[in-house]
């Protein structure tokens, strides 16, 4: 399985160490890291890359603050894992305002960043190349589960509301749960939500995407669990 990840760091050295670690924990584990480095911040907003799972990013760097970055990278890319390399833990604080999955501190100790890598490769693998199969319109239409916000039960059908389109589709809710991956959940009888697109947990309501969808009184509990649960990776 192939990852591709952007380090972002204006210390060079910072980027060799980290280079000699993946290099380590792919060979031990099976696996291939596609690394990309960038001193200049500016350089990888302008250049955005096609692909990128992973983002290492510096905190503290003299052309842009990390956290400044960071959001201009949520502008683009509202799902790629961010992940804040800083010596001030107070900073690496700060990257919940963006979404940020986790911190790691300078100098980088090698098995703590192997323990990262462990749950993060674990977390990506159960989402990539995760397809769900919907017919809709006399059509079967093979659909990244990523790109699904949510799925929602409408009578005798249910509507998938994916990022630039909704399709129709006569199945059952149940049917439907059974073939959606774990980062989906319910929270209604009426909606499951991926996870992956979930804004805010506010009141009564999770915000998805641009979309208000109502928490039933029993499913809160328990989706409110979960989705922290997500947060930290677990």
């Amino acid at each position: 399985m192939d990852f591709a990840v952007s380090i972002i760091d204006d210390e060079m050295s910072v980027f060799e160490e980290e280079k000699t670690y993946f290099q380590e924990f792919s060979n031990k584990k099976g696996l291939s890291f596609d690394l990309s480095y960038f001193s200049n911040p500016v350089e990888f907003l302008s250049n955005y890359p096609d692909k990128v799972d992973i983002i290492f990013l510096d905190i503290e760097m003299p052309q842009m603050n990390g956290i400044e970055v960071a959001r201009k990278i949520r502008e683009k890319d509202e799902n790629v894992i961010i992940i804040f390399v800083t010596n001030m833990t107070q900073y690496a604080i700060e990257g919940y305002s963006v979404n940020a999955y986790d911190y790691v501190l300078k100098p980088i100790q090698k098995y703590s960043l192997f323990l990262k890598l462990e749950k993060l490769t674990t977390k990506l693998g159960k989402n990539i190349d995760t397809h769900v199969q919907i017919r809709s319109e006399g059509r079967i239409i093979v659909a990244d589960a990523k790109t699904i916000h949510y799925v929602e039960s409408c009578g005798h059908h249910v509507i998938y509301h994916l990022e630039d389109k909704t399709l129709e589709s006569y199945e059952r809710m149940n049917d439907v749960a059974k073939k959606l991956p774990d980062s989906f959940i319910r929270c209604s009888r009426y909606y499951f939500v991926n996870l992956r697109h979930v804004k805010e947990v506010k009141g009564e309501s999770v915000i998805v995407g641009k979309d208000d969808i109502k928490i039933s009184r029993g499913e809160k509990k328990a989706f409110v669990e979960r989705f922290l649960a997500y947060l930290r990776g677990e």
